[in-house]
């Protein structure tokens, strides 16, 4: 089967891949709050991260994204260069 090209339109960057975050990492600029991703996987090539908060419950959960994990995220869809700045910036506390 094959994969249907898929982008967004960043009100920043324009047309772009599409990225998946928490709300946390989406909204937070003041300080950093880790990032948190699965390794690449090029059958799934979408980028995915969370929080440092978020990372916490979902080791509790032995990895299970949970319906209540996945509200409490507030998952995003945002560009592939926003997500690179978000990766940056919150990096630095993991």
């Amino acid at each position: 089967m094959e994969r249907i090209a898929k982008s967004v339109k960043c009100g920043t960057h324009g047309p772009s891949a599409p990225a998946f975050v928490c709300s946390h990492l989406a909204f937070e600029k003041e300080r950093p709050l880790g990032f948190f991703a699965p390794e690449y996987d090029p059958s799934d090539p979408e980028q995915q991260a969370w929080c440092g908060d978020c990372e916490k419950v979902l080791v509790a959960n032995n990895g299970d994204w949970t319906d209540e994990l996945v509200e409490q995220a507030g998952l995003m869809v945002v560009c592939e260069f926003c997500f690179d700045t978000m990766r940056q910036f919150h990096r630095s506390a993991t």
